[in-house]
């Protein structure tokens, strides 16, 4: 038993340095006091696709392990339906979605989770 939380938690120090690793090189831009993230951009990192759903009001990603959906102008977002709110909302500016860095951050380490856990 003990050796398999070592395992778990050595897993999870991994999946956390590399799911915070990719964010540094993903360009930056503050918007309204918020360090922002195009979603473009943080979605190749780990192999997304991204489709426009319900015209256009909501972008879903999705890959081999995840699927996750983010709600323009809301703070709402979905991953493998589990639904849970943001810290700052995902917005749209010229035809390029901005999520926020640390929100990011943390759907990383949600998504990855979910997929130890199966």
């Amino acid at each position: 038993m003990r050796l398999a939380a070592e395992l778990f938690a050595g897993l999870i120090g991994l999946l956390t340095a590399s799911a915070q690793r990719p964010l540094s090189k993903p360009e930056r831009t503050p918007l309204s006091g918020v360090d922002y993230v195009r979603l473009t951009d943080w979605a190749k990192v780990f192999n997304f696709q991204i489709h426009w759903m319900r015209q256009n009001e909501e972008v879903q990603l999705t890959n081999a392990w995840s699927r996750l959906v983010f709600a323009l102008d809301s703070q709402r977002a979905e991953i493998n339906g589990v639904t849970l709110f943001l810290s700052a909302p995902v917005l749209a500016r010229k035809g390029t979605v901005y999520v926020g860095e640390v929100d990011l951050q943390t759907v990383s380490l949600l998504a990855y989770k979910r997929l130890v856990e199966r």
